[in-house]
């Protein structure tokens, strides 16, 4: 615990967010993840690229 309220003081003193992950949320990650990103990530601005080739992926993926 100790750990973790260092971390914490350090991310306020950068100013940035430390998102927690709990081990429940694990279990489905992609949808957890997103949501807890989304409250500081506009979701618009975000764009999809392939992984290979890097090219902007259309509305499909």
């Amino acid at each position: 615990m100790k750990r973790k309220e260092e971390k914490l003081t350090l991310y306020r003193k950068g100013k940035l967010t430390l998102i927690s992950i709990e081990d429940i949320m694990l279990k489905d990650i992609y949808t957890n993840l997103e949501t807890e990103l989304s409250r500081f990530i506009k979701r618009d601005i975000i764009k999809r690229h392939c992984p290979n080739c890097g090219i902007e992926l259309d509305k499909r993926f």
